[in-house]
């Protein structure tokens, strides 16, 4: 006998895992209020002019496709 050849049977397991998170959207105010810096023309004092102040702003979800 010259050579002796020996298969063994092999298992080949695939496992995969699914991990699933819920998404979590942070609400964010309709209205927020922020101060603000604005330059511009002045039409009852007919100037330019910078102004100091407080600005109301309306946060406005865009939609998703």
């Amino acid at each position: 006998m010259d050579s002796i050849s020996i298969m063994f049977k092999t298992k080949q397991i695939n496992t995969t895992t699914v991990i699933e998170k819920q998404a979590t959207t942070s609400k964010q105010p309709l209205l927020t209020i922020t101060p603000s810096v604005t330059a511009g023309y002045d039409i009852i004092n007919h100037k330019w002019g910078v102004m100091a102040g407080i600005s109301l702003n309306l946060n406005i979800k865009p939609k998703r496709r």
